[in-house]
């Protein structure tokens, strides 16, 4: 069995287009721009499939991401926030919002659901891509 991961972005509700894996690495690493993508931000989804002889079998996880871009076309990683994992866990029993509601925001302004309408697309375009 073989782990595969399909990116894909969202147009629209009912569209989406997939994207190559090396072409996507090449983007977040910052050596490729994507004209298409000036001055804007997109929604792209990940999908991991388990494969059996080329073949999906199981999707393991999906993730819905947004990505910003510059004028230049290239993307434009926003700054992480300080996400203090060990601050407050047990320092004498007291636990600070403000770590927790900043982790929070970062979350929800960089991810975001995805629909079951659209969680069919994806899974129905993985399955008959195979097939």
């Amino acid at each position: 069995m073989k782990l595969k991961q399909y990116i894909y972005q969202c147009c629209d509700e009912y569209r989406l287009t997939r994207i190559p894996l090396a072409r996507w690495q090449r983007v977040l690493a910052l050596t490729e721009a994507v004209p298409a993508y000036q001055d804007s931000t997109i929604k792209i989804i990940y999908a991991y499939v388990e494969l059996d002889i080329q073949r999906p079998v199981y999707c393991h996880r999906i993730e819905a991401v947004r990505y910003t871009f510059d004028m230049d076309g290239f993307y434009s990683p926003a700054p992480l926030p300080d996400l203090d994992l060990l601050t407050g866990i047990e320092e004498s029993k007291v636990t600070y919002l403000s770590v927790k509601q900043n982790n929070k925001q970062y979350f929800a302004q960089h991810y975001w659901e995805v629909t079951p309408l659209l969680l069919d697309l994806i899974l129905e375009k993985i399955w008959s891509e195979k097939r």
